[in-house]
């Protein structure tokens, strides 16, 4: 969650290989099975997929999600093969709980040259506030449900986005022109 420099290489190199490579090495393994039997992919990607907002080790791997799974579903157009992505809201999980977002801030805020620090000092105070007050659902049955449907429908969705702030908020700013979305976004950062 933090700012990109406050973030190393090895933080980037270790998001797109869990987030990522992982996930395109795992479709890549069953893709041949999931091709004969014309089944289904659903990939996890995350609203912060399509609104690139703080984050950028995490944002990142999932604009990659993004784009390898549209590359995917077009290449499977053919096959009979339906590639879908969820793209969650915020969910209160045990690694995205706001206790380690802070330590992880904190941690790379500490780590940083003091001229660094100087740069992010307002950043970080006014993000510890932020992060207090802002708590993600706790209903995972949401996300559960469009894996779900992802899976069983016979016209499944190309792009489920569980939870309100995902449908109501994230997403609809990622479709308005970019001035307003920067303008939206940097007035939420003060």
């Amino acid at each position: 969650m933090a700012p990109t420099e406050l973030c190393t290489k090895s933080e980037y190199l270790t998001s797109m290989d869990v987030n990522l490579f992982g996930l395109i090495e795992m479709t890549r393994s069953f893709l041949p099975l999931i091709r004969k039997c014309q089944g289904r992919i659903i990939n996890t990607s995350s609203w912060a997929g399509r609104l690139a907002c703080l984050a950028p080790v995490y944002v990142l791997s999932k604009y990659g999600v993004e784009a390898y799974s549209d590359i995917l579903r077009r290449e499977m157009y053919t096959t009979g093969t339906k590639v879908s992505i969820v793209e969650p809201g915020g969910f209160t999980t045990p690694i995205s709980s706001g206790e380690k977002i802070l330590e992880s801030v904190q941690k790379a805020y500490d780590q940083a040259s003091e001229d660094i620090q100087s740069v992010y000092k307002v950043f970080v105070e006014n993000f510890f506030k932020r992060i207090l007050v802002v708590e993600g659902s706790s209903n995972l049955d949401l996300v559960v449900d469009t894996y779900i449907h992802g899976l069983t429908s016979r016209f499944p969705r190309t792009r489920y986005t569980p939870g309100n702030d995902s449908k109501f908020l994230y997403i609809p700013i990622s479709y308005l022109p970019t001035c307003l979305a920067d303008w939206i976004l940097k007035y939420n950062l003060k």
